[in-house]
């Protein structure tokens, strides 16, 4: 399944920046692919992306907290 990504990138190929068309191949990697020329690359591993996402928690968590503590 594809989608427009929320984020603009910049094309490995061709000059273009903006949003992206994203989908996660088989392995689990974050696929990018360009509308204007169509090159598609790795943008993400599945590590990666499992990493990425624990600092995000880790962040929320540590923001939750503060809130909670200054009540």
């Amino acid at each position: 399944m594809s989608y427009m990504t929320g984020h603009n990138f910049k094309c490995k190929s061709c000059d273009y920046f903006g949003k992206m068309i994203g989908t996660h191949n088989i392995e689990g990697e974050f696929v990018l692919e360009c509308p204007v020329c169509q090159e598609s690359w790795v943008e993400m591993t599945a590590e990666e992306q499992n990493e990425e996402a624990e600092n995000r928690m880790d962040e929320a968590i540590n923001n939750f907290n503060k809130l909670v503590s200054k009540k």
